[in-house]
């Protein structure tokens, strides 16, 4: 078992032994979850980040369409896109 220290600003350093084994590498993303005083650290992907943005996004409300077809769709992301950026340049 690895013990690991809190340090300053309350930053822990995994054992590399530790991330081998759970094919952890520098710059992934970990989820923390504590459960009955026990911490779980569990790696996530950017896909699943991805997934649970847009299923947050529904969940609120903050979708576009139904679409009666692709072109249909298109055109409307297009007219987003397009009203961002002069957005963007506005404000620059």
């Amino acid at each position: 078992m690895a013990v690991i220290t809190v340090k300053d600003k309350n930053s822990v350093v995994i054992p590399a032994s530790v991330m081998r084994k759970a094919r952890i590498k520098v710059g992934d993303r970990l989820a923390a979850q504590v459960e009955h005083g026990k911490i779980t650290l569990t790696p996530k992907s950017p896909l699943q980040e991805g997934i649970e943005q847009g299923l947050d996004d529904i969940k609120g409300g903050r979708v576009y369409g139904p679409y009666a077809s692709a072109s249909a769709a298109k055109k409307a992301f297009d007219e987003r896109t397009r009203a961002l950026k002069r957005r963007e340049r506005a404000v620059s």
